[in-house]
Order: structure tokens, then C-alpha cells, then sequence
């Protein structure tokens, strides 16, 4: 039996003075700062949009056009879990438990002009480093999710049936992602999308 769920998430990141955000409410317990479980599986991509300029309005301007979606930057992980049945003496449970996260984090990329600034070049350097501290936050997030979601599995009980199984691990993972959910949101909301750790530019 493999059961998938998945959950993407767009990191909000407020720059300008007049962006719409949602209205959210929880906090991540350690954003940024998750231990992933040692059975499970953290993969960790990161893909780049291009910008250009020689100013600071000028990368703004570019980083508005470029990026893909409403924000600056976005994170989208995915948990996914597989685990083989085992059926003995009229009793159902999973066999060896196999969780894995994917990572992908969007980034702008300014390939630095030679006429640029050493004031620009170091106020980009800081912005970047800010924005992947807030990227890191959502990524905590996730691996906490799989965390969680490993140790839900792994606690099952026998079911008489396994079908029954399959629907108390499907039960058991949405509950995870649902509380998941919600502190993304909360994660967000307490950090204005980053904008607190220094994620603003210009």
C-alpha cells in the first residue's frame, strides 16, 4: 500500500507598503530549526528566476515582473509515504514505514552587473540571506510535518481488516497536514511574510 499527500505552500513575503495578505493565526513550534527523524528522507532543491539592474528600483521593478507569483520567493514541500501491509491470524498492520519530504525553494538570482554598487551589491547579499532564513522557516515546517506524520504511522494499532488501516493512516496524515496547515499560516502572519527577519529590498 502507498499512500501520498501532498501540500504546497507559497510563501508570502510582503515587500512593498500595500500588498494584500491573508488574515492567519498559528506559530510554528521551531521554524527553521527541525531535526529531521532518521527515517526519514529530506530532499532539497533550489531553482532561481533571473533578475537585472544596476540599481536598487531596478531590481525591484525586475523582481516584480520576474517572480513567479505575488511574492518574492516561495517554498513548496511535499510529504509522501509508502509502508506494505502485513496480514497475520485475521489482523492487519503496516510493515516498515518509508517518509520522505521533497523541498523546493524559488529564489531571484542577480547575476551583479559590473557597474553596481558596493553599497547595492552588500544590501542584496543581506536581503538574500534574510529571505532564505524565512525559506528555511517553512522548510522547518515541512520536515516537522514528516516528522509527525512518521510517528502517527508508525503508532498505528492492528486492524482487523486493512482497509481499515489504509483509512486510520489516511486519517492520521491529514490531521498532521491540517495542523501543518495552520501554522504555516500562523508563520507568515507573526513575521509579516519575512519582513521581520530583514526580508525587505530596497
Amino acid at each position: 500500500m502507498t499512500g501520498v499527500w501532498r501540500i504546497v505552500l507559497s510563501t508570502a513575503l510582503t515587500i512593498l507598503a500595500g500588498c494584500s495578505g491573508s488574515t492567519r493565526v498559528v506559530m510554528p513550534t521551531s521554524a527553521g530549526v527541525a531535526t529531521p527523524h532518521p527515517d526519514l528522507s529530506v530532499f532539497v532543491d533550489t531553482v532561481y528566476y533571473r533578475v537585472a539592474g544596476s540599481t536598487a528600483d531596478e531590481l525591484r521593478v525586475q523582481m516584480d515582473r520576474s517572480r513567479p507569483g505575488n511574492f518574492d520567493a516561495h517554498t513548496e514541500w511535499y510529504v509522501s509515504w509508502s509502508y506494505p501491509y502485513s496480514e497475520a491470524e485475521g489482523s492487519c498492520t503496516t510493515g516498515p514505514v518509508t517518509i520522505s519530504v521533497n523541498i523546493t525553494f524559488t529564489l531571484p538570482q542577480w547575476n551583479t552587473p559590473a557597474n553596481a554598487s558596493e553599497d547595492l551589491v552588500d544590501r542584496w547579499n543581506a536581503y538574500l540571506a534574510a529571505l532564505q532564513v524565512h525559506e528555511d522557516g517553512h522548510k522547518g515546517i515541512g520536515i516537522e510535518a514528516a516528522n509527525e506524520i512518521l510517528q502517527a504511522m508508525n503508532a498505528l494499532p492492528a486492524y482487523r481488516f486493512c482497509e481499515e488501516l489504509k483509512q486510520a493512516a489516511d486519517a492520521a496524515g491529514e490531521r498532521v497536514l491540517s495542523e501543518y496547515r495552520q501554522r504555516e499560516a500562523i508563520y507568515d502572519q507573526t513575521t509579516n511574510h519575512g519582513a521581520t527577519q530583514g526580508a525587505r529590498f530596497p
